[in-house]
C-alpha cells in the first residue's frame, strides 16, 4: 500500500487522562468490544433518515 502525504498510519487510543481524572478502567478488552459490534451490527438495519434531519437542521438553522 502506498501511503500519501498527510496519510494517518497508526491511530492509538489513550485512555490515560479518563483514568486520571475519573478513575476510568474499561471493562471490556478492545478486541471482545470489536467482536460484540460486528455481531450486532449484522442483526441491525440502517434507517435513512437523511431528508428528515436535513430538514430538522434547517429550521434550527443548523445548515
Amino acid at each position: 500500500m502506498k501511503f500519501r502525504k498527510g496519510d494517518v498510519r497508526h491511530c492509538i487510543a489513550d485512555n490515560s487522562k479518563l483514568h486520571d481524572l475519573l478513575g476510568f478502567v474499561p471493562q471490556t478488552a478492545f478486541e471482545d468490544g470489536l467482536k460484540e459490534v460486528i455481531e450486532w451490527s449484522g442483526t441491525t438495519h440502517a434507517e435513512d433518515r437523511f431528508d428528515e434531519v436535513r430538514r430538522e437542521w434547517k429550521e434550527k438553522g443548523l445548515v
